[in-house]
């Protein structure tokens, strides 16, 4: 599976998880109308919004009353702290250091520990290596099938 695939397959998860990352407010992704046009919230007031088109850096203001009633919401980019509640959700144990992250798939003993490298670096998930998405694919993969 390609790293676009698993990267929507566990950002789709971990938003479905951590709520919060689809309220409608500053960051989020909505898609408006019937178009394929994706617009980021960059800011609003009491009456309106402004959106920031992500194809070509536009930014429009709208109003906010109507954007709310005719978007369908994407949700905002998950960040390391998203992506740790999503993991504590599937795992007991999550454990971090200062190279990236260690934790035990048995709630027991350390029998069988992963360590990926997260880049701190970069703070969203999407700018992670391609052994991270590989790793949390697999792993919600493990968790939905009981193995974890």
């Amino acid at each position: 599976m390609k790293r676009e695939e698993q990267l929507r397959d566990v950002v789709s998860d971990i938003r479905l998880t951590c709520g919060d990352l689809m309220n409608f407010d500053e960051d989020c992704y909505i898609r408006l109308g019937d178009d394929d046009l994706v617009f980021q919230i960059k800011a609003f007031d009491d009456s309106d919004i402004y959106l920031r088109d992500i194809t070509n850096r536009m930014t429009l203001k709208r109003n906010r009353y109507v954007v709310f009633n005719t978007c369908a919401i994407i949700g905002k980019e998950p960040e390391l702290c998203d992506v740790l509640r999503w993991l504590s959700t599937m795992m007991r144990e999550v454990f971090i250091d200062g190279q990236g992250f260690f934790f035990s798939r048995n709630a027991h003993e350390m029998v069988k520990t992963e360590y990926v490298k997260w880049d701190f670096t970069k703070s969203l998930l999407k700018q992670q290596s391609c052994e991270v998405i590989s790793f949390l694919w697999a792993t919600m993969r493990l968790a939905k099938t009981g193995d974890v």
